[in-house]
């Protein structure tokens, strides 16, 4: 399935005109949005997205990270999980390694696809 590229949230234009993705970048980008959505946020499909606020009052990283492995699973494109990481930005010196804002969450993937091997980085 091809779509429109978002960058920073907007679509992506070139020359005048949409730039269109291929399958395959089609769906790293859907994973990378499925990461980023609220559970309900969308009011077009409010069972799309993750329940973050209950997964961050959890603060067990083994149920968060079945959890978005669970959601990863249910795209009809991804075959399996190969690898997956969650990073919690719990402190300020987690904020420091990472080079990223606390309280935000790191999710590296690399999952066997029906197009081959995707991987990627959400922060």
């Amino acid at each position: 399935m091809r779509t429109l590229q978002l960058t920073n949230k907007d679509l992506n234009l070139s020359n005048h005109s949409f730039v269109m993705l291929d399958d395959r970048a089609t769906l790293k980008q859907r994973i990378q949005n499925r990461f980023v959505l609220f559970l309900g946020e969308f009011s077009l499909s409010p069972n799309s997205g993750i329940d973050w606020f209950s997964l961050k009052e959890s603060k067990n990283l083994d149920e968060i990270q079945k959890a978005l492995i669970r959601d990863l699973l249910s795209d009809s494109e991804i075959i399996r999980v190969n690898s997956f990481e969650v990073i919690w930005i719990d402190s300020v010196e987690k904020a420091k390694e990472y080079k990223s804002e606390i309280r935000n969450v790191i999710i590296n993937y690399s999952v066997d696809t029906v197009y081959g091997v995707v991987s990627g980085g959400v922060v």
